[in-house]
């Protein structure tokens, strides 16, 4: 049965965990493996590491660093970045990552997406699109946000499903650690059209929020970052976490 999720989602740039605000000015955080033992003690629900790296400069994702962060973390843990074959997601799997988040090369290959479920299972397969408004409308972007794409946000969504995956991660470019809340209008206008497991990512606020975000809208994955890992306005590194009665409270477990 599907429940609600409370993931810490942060950025992986020149090796080490990084937070940005709308994908520019980041706040280093520290060592990957030294941020997996602390959330380890948390009992995140999931982490979700993203390497802007590989993605913007198209690299391989670095095996090394996957595998030793896998090897620490207790938690579930989802990665993305520079997956573009077969080969980079059973690597990535076999280092012992629960779930391949693909995104540039799930929108302009769709059938990698297929692939990649045949592999892995969908339960294994997330699909990430970064997402900017302009207007009324909702574009996606790759590359870190750098490079818009020509097609329309439903038709991405509509390939992701068809094509087999098990979860779609929607990142809002605009409210990326900016502390202002999710967006509403975005999360209805995409869950009321697709019935498969969202994640949002981008605005997270804090927990009171996000208990009106579900209250209001039903079981989703929430994810954050800057309240995860930085504190106050000058954003000093705290790595934190709800405990465990208050993210069962959030959650909705009895």
């Amino acid at each position: 049965m599907l429940r609600s999720r409370l993931s810490v989602f942060l950025m992986i740039h020149k090796g080490n965990l990084y937070k940005s605000e709308n994908f520019k000015d980041y706040t280093y955080i520290g060592d990957p493996i030294n941020a997996v033992r602390i959330y380890n003690e948390f009992e995140v629900d999931e982490l979700i590491l993203v390497d802007v790296d590989a993605s913007v400069l198209e690299k391989d994702p670095k095996f090394d660093l996957i595998g030793k962060v896998a090897s620490e973390s207790r938690m579930p843990l989802c990665y993305g970045g520079g997956v573009k074959n077969l080969f980079h997601v059973e690597n990535i799997i076999n280092s012992g990552v629960e779930k391949i988040s693909l995104s540039s090369e799930a929108i302009y290959n769709p059938d990698f997406i297929k692939s990649t479920s045949n592999l892995v299972g969908s339960q294994s397969t997330s699909c990430c699109v970064d997402i900017k408004k302009a207007g009324n409308n909702y574009s996606a972007y790759t590359h870190n946000g750098t490079k818009k794409v020509n097609m329309k946000l439903k038709d991405i969504l509509d390939s992701f499903v068809e094509n087999g995956a098990g979860e779609i991660i929607i990142n809002n470019i605009d409210r990326d650690g900016t502390l202002l809340g999710f967006d509403q209008e975005l999360i209805k206008e995409t869950i009321d059209e697709f019935d498969i497991p969202f994640t949002f990512v981008g605005g997270a606020k804090n927990l009171e929020n996000n208990y009106e975000i579900l209250k209001q809208f039903g079981v989703l994955g929430l994810a954050g970052g800057r309240i995860f890992s930085l504190y106050g306005d000058r954003k000093s590194v705290l790595l934190n976490y709800p405990e465990i009665t208050e993210r069962d409270k959030f959650l909705k477990i009895k």
